[in-house]
C-alpha cells in the first residue's frame, strides 16, 4: 500500500473510533462516570497519548534526517561528477578523454532512467546503468600516471570515485520504506484506543465531531508525512534530481 492508503486507514480508524464510541455511549444511555473512573481513564489515556506523541515525533525527525541525507548525497554526487570530469580533461590522454565522454553518456542515461523512482533495490543494482558506473570506475583506476602531475590528478580522481560510489550505494539503500508494517499496525491500535477513550468521555454534538475530525486529520497527515519522507525516491515528496540535470547541462556545453 502507498502512503495515501495508510493515511486513509489511520484517519478512518481514529475518527471512526471516537464517533462510534460517542454514538453508542449516547444511544445506550451512558451513565455519569465517577470521579475515580475518570481519573483512572485519564491516566491510562494520557500514558498512551504521551507514548504515541513521542513515537510520532521521533519518527518524523528520523525520516526527515534520512531524507535530507539522501538529498545531500545527490547534490554531492553532482559536484563530484563535475569535478571528476574536469580532472579527466586535465589528464589530457586519449584514454582519459574517452572516459570523460563515457561519464557524460552515463549521466545522461541515468537522468533519462529517472533516477531510482518506483524501482526496487534489486532492479537498480541489476540495471545496465549501475553496471556502467562500476565499469567507469574500473576504467579510471586503470589509468597509468607517468609523472608527478598525472599522479596527483590520478589520486584525486580515485578519491572522488570512491566518494561517488559511496553516495550511489547510500542512494540505493534509501529506496523503499524502512518502517515495518507491524510497527504501523501497533501505532494505529494505540491511536484508535486513544481516540475511542476520548470519545467515551465526550458528548455527541457538532462541536466535538468537528474537533475529532480536525484531530484525526492532523494525526493522519503526520503519518502521511512520515511515510512520504521515508521513501526518498517515490510518492509525492521525493528527492529532486535537479542537481544531476544541471550537471548534465554543464557537461554538454
Amino acid at each position: 500500500m502507498n502512503s495515501l492508503s495508510y493515511t486513509l486507514i489511520f484517519f478512518l480508524g481514529t475518527f471512526g473510533s471516537a464517533i462510534l464510541v460517542m454514538f453508542f455511549a449516547q444511544r445506550y444511555k451512558r451513565k455519569a462516570l465517577g470521579a475515580d473512573t475518570v481519573r483512572s481513564m485519564t491516566m491510562c489515556v494520557g500514558t498512551v497519548a504521551t507514548l504515541t506523541a513521542v513515537v510520532l515525533g521521533l519518527l518524523t525527525s528520523t525520516t526527515k534526517d534520512s531524507f535530507d541525507h539522501t538529498d545531500r548525497a545527490i547534490k554531492q554526487s553532482a559536484i563530484q561528477i563535475l569535478t571528476l570530469h574536469r580532472l579527466l580533461k586535465k589528464y589530457e590522454t586519449d584514454q582519459a578523454q574517452d572516459i570523460g565522454s563515457s561519464l557524460k553518456s552515463v549521466l545522461l542515461e541515468s537522468i533519462s532512467f529517472d533516477g531510482y523512482k518506483k524501482r526496487t533495490e534489486e532492479q537498480i543494482i541489476q540495471s545496465g546503468i549501475f553496471l556502467k558506473i562500476e565499469s567507469l570506475v574500473d576504467e579510471i583506476r586503470s589509468l597509468q600516471p607517468q609523472d608527478e602531475y598525472h599522479r596527483v590528478l590520478f589520486a584525486q580522481m580515485i578519491r572522488i570515485t570512491d566518494d561517488l560510489l559511496q553516495s550511489r550505494w547510500f542512494a540505493v539503500t534509501s529506496i523503499g520504506s524502512s518502517i515495518p508494517d507491524i510497527f504501523l499496525i501497533v501505532l494505529w491500535f494505540w491511536l484508535v484506543v486513544m481516540f475511542g477513550s476520548f470519545g467515551l468521555m465526550s458528548p455527541l454534538n457538532k462541536h466535538t465531531v468537528s474537533i475529532f475530525l480536525l484531530c484525526a486529520l492532523s494525526v493522519a497527515s503526520a503519518v502521511f508525512l512520515i511515510l512520504e519522507l521515508d521513501g526518498a525516491f517515490d510518492g509525492f515528496i521525493y528527492v529532486s534530481l535537479e542537481p544531476l540535470q544541471v550537471t548534465n547541462r554543464l557537461l554538454q556545453e
